[in-house]
C-alpha cells in the first residue's frame, strides 16, 4: 500500500481507532458499504488513506482485520505526523441508547483499546511515547483519555491508566464524572489533579466545563505547573457557532492559560469555526497574546462528520491553515511551529522536564 509522503504535521488530538460516527453523518457515496465499514473508510480518509489504497494490499475492506487496520493507521501517522495525541475512551459512551453493560465491563473494553494503541506502537515508523527519547521520532504518539473519566471511580482506577501509558487526562466529557461536575472538581478530582501534576502528567481541559477548568488552573497555579495544563482541541468563545458552549475558552481564561505556560490546540472544523481564515485569525490572536510557542493544531480527526468540514478535510490539508497564517503576516518559523513543532516541544517539556 502506497501512501504518498507529505510535510509532517502535529496535532494535540485525533481519534484513529473505534469509529463512533452516526450513519447519517457520513457521505452518501459510501452507502454501498455496511454501516461500520462506512465509518472505517471515512476515518481512514481523514488520515489520508483511500479505499483504493486499502484494497490494493488487503483486498475487500469488508474483510479488514484489526491487525491490518492498525498497520494502515500506523503507516498513515508515520507519514503525516511528527507527533499526535490519540484518544482513549469508553466506546459505549457514544452509543445512543447506551448499552446496559456495567462500568467494570466498559472499563475493561477501554483497556482493550489501550492494548490496540500499544500494538500500534510497535509498528515500523511510529513510536508510542514512554520516555523522552521517543519524542525525537517521526510518528510519535501519546495516549490521552478523552471520554472515559466517568469510569474512574477511585485513585486506583486512575493509577491503572497511568501505568498503562496514558499521559493526558480529561476530567469530563461534556457531562458529570466522579472527578468533576457542574460545580467544578470533586474531592476525588482534586486528589487526581494533584497526583497527575506531581507526576508530570497532563490534564486536558478540552471537554471540561468552565468551573472545572477554573479549579484545575487554580491547582496548577498553586503547584507552579501551568505547563501541564492543555486545551487539546477546541476554540474560543468568539468563534464557536450555534451559540455559547461550555467547551469554548473565555478570553480571560485563554490569556490565563497562556500566561501560566499552558498549551492550546485549535480544531479545524465546524462548529469550532466556519472557515479556514477564522482558524488562522484565532491562532494569530493567541500568538499576539504571547502564545507563539503554545498554540498548536488539535484536528479532532475523526470525531467530526463530513458535513462539518470547512476545507481541512484530512491531515494533508493543514497547509491551507499555513497559507492563511502567511497571509496574516506570520513568519515561516511561526507557521511551522503551529503546524508541526510546538506540539511535540510542549508535550516533551511537560512530560519530561529538565531538572536543574
Amino acid at each position: 500500500m502506497i501512501i504518498k509522503p507529505s510535510p509532517l504535521y502535529s496535532s494535540l488530538h485525533g481519534d484513529p481507532f473505534v469509529p463512533k460516527m452516526k450513519i447519517g453523518e457520513l457521505r452518501e457515496d459510501l452507502s454501498r458499504y455496511d454501516p461500520r465499514i462506512r465509518s472505517v473508510i471515512y476515518r481512514l480518509e481523514q488520515f489520508g488513506v483511500s479505499i483504493e489504497q486499502v484494497a490494493e494490499e488487503f483486498g475487500d475492506i469488508h474483510n479488514l482485520s484489526w491487525e491490518n487496520y492498525i498497520t494502515i493507521v500506523a503507516r498513515a501517522i508515520a507519514i503525516r505526523y511528527r507527533s499526535l495525541v490519540v484518544s482513549v475512551f469508553d466506546e459505549e459512551a457514544f452509543s445512543k441508547p447506551k448499552k446496559p453493560n456495567t462500568n467494570v465491563i466498559r472499563r475493561e473494553k477501554m483497556f482493550e483499546l489501550i492494548d490496540h494503541y500499544r500494538e500500534m506502537g510497535i509498528r515500523d515508523g511510529v513510536t508510542l511515547v514512554n520516555c523522552e527519547a521517543d519524542m525525537e521520532e517521526t510518528g510519535s504518539f501519546v495516549m490521552g483519555l478523552e471520554g472515559g473519566a466517568h469510569l474512574i471511580g477511585s485513585m486506583t482506577d486512575l493509577i491503572r491508566l497511568v501505568r498503562a501509558g496514558v499521559k493526558l487526562f480529561g476530567f469530563q466529557y461534556d457531562s458529570d464524572s466522579p472527578l468533576a461536575n457542574s460545580s467544578g472538581l470533586t474531592s476525588l478530582g482534586r486528589n487526581a489533579a494533584e497526583y497527575l501534576f506531581e507526576n508530570n502528567l497532563i490534564i486536558d481541559l478540552a471537554h471540561s466545563g468552565k468551573n472545572t477548568r477554573r479549579d484545575i488552573m487554580d491547582i496548577a497555579e498553586v503547584l507552579g505547573c501551568g505547563h501541564l495544563v492543555f486545551y487539546s482541541h477546541g476554540t474560543t468563545e468568539k468563534y464557536w457557532r450555534g451559540g455559547e458552549s461550555e467547551r469554548a475558552l473565555g478570553e480571560k481564561e485563554k490569556k490565563r492559560l497562556i500566561k501560566k505556560g499552558g498549551t492550546i490546540g485549535s480544531c479545524v472544523t465546524f462548529p469550532f469555526f466556519s472557515e479556514i481564515d477564522e482558524i488562522a485569525e484565532c491562532i494569530d490572536k493567541i500568538i499576539q497574546d504571547g502564545g507563539v510557542d503554545q498554540v498548536c493544531i488539535g484536528d479532532d480527526y475523526c470525531g467530526v462528520a463530513s458535513f462539518e468540514m470547512i476545507g481541512v478535510e484530512s491531515a494533508g490539508d493543514f497547509y491551507k491553515i499555513g497559507d492563511s497564517l502567511s497571509d496574516r503576516g506570520l513568519s515561516d518559523i511561526q507557521i511551522r511551529g503551529v503546524l508541526e513543532l510546538n506540539a511535540p516541544q510542549q508535550i516533551k517539556a511537560a512530560l519530561f522536564p529538565v531538572l536543574v
